[in-house]
């Protein structure tokens, strides 16, 4: 929440700022004391006439705040204290450098060549732009999760501040010279990174891996992660030592959060139970390795295979609901075919008596009348639906269920008690116009049926505006 807040805060006006600083450099005579003194630097050989008509825009100024031999050449003063040019050069460039500082992530960022413990532990919270913030949220969810419930809040909180600090003063030591600002909690992430892959050591986790079109997860043990993590962040480094990601801010944060997690782990108490419970993964009974094998190959879209575990489950335990659900996801896929059908009937059979999925039996029931409007149900599973709607308050489908089953088997027995169990719903609900117009129905065209007289009895007392 820091992160977030900080970046859409405090750093959402830190374009605007640094507009203003360049605009500045611009506009002032740093121009002609300054820049072109830089452009000579860079071009040695350049003549008299090119520096005396220099075409100096932002992108300029851009490379100029970005260069650390010329930052570096601007601490030792670029004119001499006794010369004509030197107080006016040093009030233009101190305002320069007073306007830069007022952008965030240059004056709160860790800028090695000017170190400071404040800079050091405020560059964690700052970002670069919108998706440097939410890719490191993404992972600080992944690893930071586990770590709090392991060690609790306040030593996780510590983990984090302290990995970020080794981050950056790893960076700092590596990269002295240095007068671009680095920001970003990769390296505090990093450090939990680190310290996962020991808390866990060599129990077994499972890695995302990818290979051309080919991914999966395999596992392996979690210490893997450091030398893996430390090899990949230095051969991309050594590959691409002008890259904007601070490679050696992650490897230190790495090294600081594995260090950490060492101590802590040996020297304090920590959450065992729950870090014992990974290795439950390793002994799960088959249901769960099903399952969980039938949700992969779903991620994968591989249907077929993801319905051969799920059957294995549905077959060892028929009222898994979960499975259900699930082998109900892929068969909707094919609503014509007759499993989609046997799948709903077997759904409906084992949650007969399970009140609190009345509502999903009937999401389902609806679904079904709209993906195959021409097949129908068995007289004996409407009876039961029908019952179902009517203690759930979907009254519009029970009714629709008796006016079916009147049209196509008007001789069924079950008919008088379903229109009594609606004529309940209804009085319960103090609905009693609809009440009496069933009970109407039930004692006139079902008169033959005991249950006419029973009618006949609950009209009596609705008609004498008596208590039912």
């Amino acid at each position: 929440m820091i992160n977030v807040l900080v970046f859409f805060v405090f750093q959402s006006d830190e374009n605007e700022d640094y507009n203003k600083a360049i605009d500045y450099y611009l506009n002032s005579p740093l121009v002609t004391l300054e820049y072109s003194k830089y452009y000579q630097f860079k071009h040695p050989k350049a003549s008299e006439e090119k520096l005396q008509n220099l075409q100096v825009d932002g992108l300029d100024v851009q490379e100029l705040i970005m260069d650390d031999l010329w930052s570096a050449k601007i601490e030792t003063a670029l004119y001499p204290e006794s010369s004509i040019e030197y107080a006016n050069w040093q009030q233009h460039r101190q305002q320069f450098e007073h306007l830069l500082m007022q952008v965030t992530y240059y004056g709160k960022g860790l800028r090695p060549a000017k170190f400071s413990l404040l800079t050091d532990f405020t560059h964690m919270f700052l970002h670069g732009d919108a998706w440097h913030l939410f890719g490191n949220m993404v992972f600080l969810l992944i690893f930071g999760f586990s770590l709090e419930i392991i060690f609790g809040a306040f030593k996780y909180l510590g983990l984090y501040l302290l990995s970020g600090l080794g981050a950056g003063l790893f960076f700092t030591l590596l990269n002295s010279t240095s007068y671009m600002p680095l920001v970003g909690a990769s390296g505090a992430i990093s450090g939990l990174m680190g310290c996962y892959a020991m808390v866990y050591g060599l129990r077994k986790i499972q890695f995302f891996y990818w290979f051309l079109v080919r991914f999966d997860y395999i596992k392996l043990p979690a210490l893997v992660v450091l030398p893996v993590w430390l090899l990949k962040e230095i051969w991309e480094y050594s590959n691409n030592p002008e890259s904007n990601v601070a490679y050696m801010a992650h490897v230190g944060g790495l090294l600081t959060g594995a260090l950490l997690a060492f101590i802590l782990k040996y020297q304090t108490t920590v959450n065992k139970e729950y870090l014992e419970g990974s290795d439950e993964e390793d002994e799960r009974d088959p249901i769960s390795e099903n399952l969980e094998s039938a949700l992969d190959a779903m991620r994968r879209l591989n249907f077929p295979k993801a319905k051969t575990f799920l059957v294995k489950v549905v077959n060892a335990q028929p009222a898994n609901i979960r499975a259900l659900e699930l082998l109900y996801q892929i068969e909707k896929l094919k609503p014509l075919q007759s499993s989609f059908k046997a799948l709903l009937e077997r759904i409906f059979e084992v949650t007969r008596n399970e009140r609190e999925l009345d509502d999903w039996v009937h999401e389902l029931y609806d679904e079904f009348r709209q993906l195959n409007p021409q097949s129908g149900l068995s007289v004996k599973r409407l009876v039961e639906l029908c019952g179902r709607f009517s203690r759930s308050g979907y009254t519009k489908d029970a009714e629709a269920i008796i006016n079916l089953l009147e049209g196509a088997r008007p001789d069924a027995p079950q008919i008088p008690e379903m229109i009594l169990n609606l004529s309940n719903y209804y009085l319960r609900n103090n609905q009693r116009v609809k009440a009496r117009d069933w009970l109407l129905k039930l004692e006139k065209q079902y008169q033959h049926d005991v249950l006419a007289g029973h009618a006949s009895a609950m009209l009596d007392k609705i008609d004498r505006n008596r208590d039912i």
